[in-house]
């Protein structure tokens, strides 16, 4: 059985939220906009610039659970 990557995993239109504890950092909603094998370029709902997001990144992605 194929194991899913963080690629399958975060596809473009996933809504993703990030929470890390610190004030303007909880509950932060973001749209997954583009994904490649080692990352995904995602626009926060309250940010005028796009992010890229490793994979790889734990103070990214152990803070990151997909809303839908």
């Amino acid at each position: 059985m194929k194991l899913a990557t963080p690629a399958d995993q975060f596809t473009k239109g996933t809504i993703l939220i990030y929470n890390d504890g610190r004030p303007g950092h909880t509950s932060a909603s973001a749209t997954v906009l583009e994904t490649d094998t080692r990352s995904m370029i995602v626009q926060f709902d309250d940010r005028a610039d796009t992010t890229k997001i490793a994979f790889s990144d734990p103070h990214w992605m152990d803070h990151i659970t997909i809303a839908n």
